[in-house]
């Protein structure tokens, strides 16, 4: 065995070089993958805000209200729904009085105080073969059977804040109230 130093090899620094690239080339691929999540996130709701201005709803009070509701209205098959139900759930159904009944009950708590949204979500799930059953729940949970694809609800953070400060300001229930409005009467909003 000889105790001589190897001397610097070509092969070998270009084999290291070359190992450092590829973890340097990993990085960068990270980072601008996390940077483009982050803009298509940002174009999104920013495409929302222009979407709704321009089919009439103000701007400013769907910003408000986005921050604090939660709306979920799928515009395609859920898990757990056939493609053949679609239709009857998706964006082409009409709202029918199980719907109008949450966006109603959601409109009359949030002008007296939430209390109710604060712990549950007002939904409607589907079943086998009945496609449009009121079923509310809290939050984080669902039905035993079928599942939800129409839910009223408040944001995590809002949840958070008003169990510790308690209230909504009136600018904050009218954005709510007006846009709960705004989808009754045009429901392509969402």
């Amino acid at each position: 065995m000889s105790t001589e130093i190897a001397a610097p090899s070509a092969y070998r620094d270009a084999a290291l070089r070359l190992a450092e690239i590829q973890k340097e080339k990993k990085h960068c691929i990270a980072e601008h993958t996390k940077v483009i999540q982050q803009l298509d996130t940002e174009s999104a709701l920013n495409q929302e805000v222009v979407r709704v201005a321009e089919a009439g709803f103000d701007p400013e009070q769907f910003v408000i209200a986005r921050e604090i509701l939660a709306i979920q209205w799928p515009r395609t098959a859920g898990r757990n729904q056939r493609i053949s139900e679609y239709p009857l759930t998706g964006s082409r159904r009409a709202l029918d009085s199980n719907m109008r009944d949450c966006l109603s009950e959601a409109r009359s708590e949030l002008r007296v105080g939430v209390k109710k949204m604060l712990t549950t979500y007002y939904g409607i799930k589907s079943y086998d073969q009945w496609s449009s059953q009121r079923n509310d729940s809290q939050y984080g949970y669902g039905p035993t059977h079928g599942s939800i694809w129409f839910s009223i609800g408040m944001q995590r953070q809002t949840r958070a804040e008003l169990n510790q400060d308690g209230k909504l300001t009136d600018a904050e229930v009218i954005a709510c109230v007006n846009w709960l409005s705004a989808i009754e009467a045009n429901p392509e909003l969402l």
